[in-house]
């Protein structure tokens, strides 16, 4: 499937009723970062919430569309560092040619990063915003407050991790190609 694909499916995928956080951004992040080493990996997740915010404004979907630009700056920082992330244990895994065990237990221990980067930086955006005042009191309200928010964001990251990680590992072993692993070559396991 051609990536930009991905992007537009992962971008719809956000329209359907879900609860709150629970989308597939965070996941998507993590999975372009660890496959795609050209710049797109960076990129693909943000053009899909983007995608998704243009839609989400165009529509009047509740959580979804444009907001106070610092808040929404640090929203997609978050996504970007989640896909930095995947870069990074992509390099790692490459390095120390691992097993499967340990890949998939450090994807699971970065989908648990990228959510509580995620959650920081989003919700310190939300402080900024001032909602909660300007002081420590009200920044620990304030992530007290997106606690609930938090295990949302956790469990989608780990559903939909499953899904395109398991998704891309089915397929390449139906096809006899690595789409989950990066490359010792430098090339990556998906085309964009």
């Amino acid at each position: 499937m051609h990536i930009f694909a991905v992007v537009l499916l992962v971008a719809l995928s956000r329209l359907i009723p879900h609860p709150p956080n629970f989308a597939c951004i965070g996941a998507l992040a993590l999975f372009a970062g660890y496959n795609i080493r050209s710049v797109s990996g960076l990129a693909i997740p943000l053009l899909a919430l983007l995608v998704s915010d243009i839609l989400g404004h165009l529509f009047s979907v509740p959580g979804m569309g444009f907001y106070e630009p610092l808040t929404m700056t640090l929203v997609y920082s978050g996504f970007a560092a989640t896909s930095l992330l995947g870069r990074a244990l992509a390099t790692r895994v490459s390095q120390d040619r691992m097993g499967a065990p340990w890949v998939t237990t450090s994807l699971v221990a970065a989908s648990l990063l990228g959510s509580t980067l995620f959650f920081l930086l989003s919700n310190f955006g939300v402080y900024l915003r001032g909602d909660f005042g300007y002081t420590i009191a009200g920044l620990t309200r304030c992530y007290v407050a997106a606690i609930p928010f938090f295990g949302n964001t956790v469990m989608g990251d780990l559903f939909f991790g499953v899904v395109l990680f398991g998704s891309a590992a089915a397929v390449g072993k139906l096809y006899g190609i690595r789409t989950t692993q990066p490359d010792l070559s430098g090339r990556s396991g998906i085309s964009d």
